[in-house]
């Protein structure tokens, strides 16, 4: 289980629970203080090639009920498969699992520590 969250580099300023809508197919959740509820993992891609010429990306694997991933999330359908694009203005996509993962857990525990709003695209 990972409390985690990413956003974008965006113009506007989402407050504590607020969404911000993007593009078609992105959307920012401004989560607060606290785990956020969202389990991720990675996806390799294509298929049946080796591993060092596939691409890596992070998704959501699981939300927990009750969580801030659930209440905040609704309003865009945030859901299992959803892709994690950027944390807190640090684009996230292409960079490998691991490095990507450690930046949402760092960046959460930066914006706790902050008291602000850890947006998430």
């Amino acid at each position: 289980t990972l409390a985690a969250g990413m956003a974008a580099s965006f113009s506007k300023t989402a407050a504590w629970g607020e969404e911000v809508k993007l593009g078609d197919d992105e959307f920012v959740i401004a989560f607060g203080k606290g785990s956020l509820g969202i389990d991720l993992i990675e996806i390799r891609f294509p298929a049946g090639v080796p591993r060092n010429q596939q691409s890596s990306r992070v998704i959501v694997d699981a939300i927990k009920p009750g969580s801030q991933a659930e209440t905040l999330g609704k309003r865009f359908r945030l859901r299992p498969q959803v892709l994690l694009v950027s944390v807190d203005g640090i684009n996230i996509e292409g960079q490998p699992a691991p490095a990507a993962i450690r930046t949402v857990i760092d960046r959460k525990k930066l914006a706790d520590e902050e008291g602000r709003v850890l947006p998430i695209v």
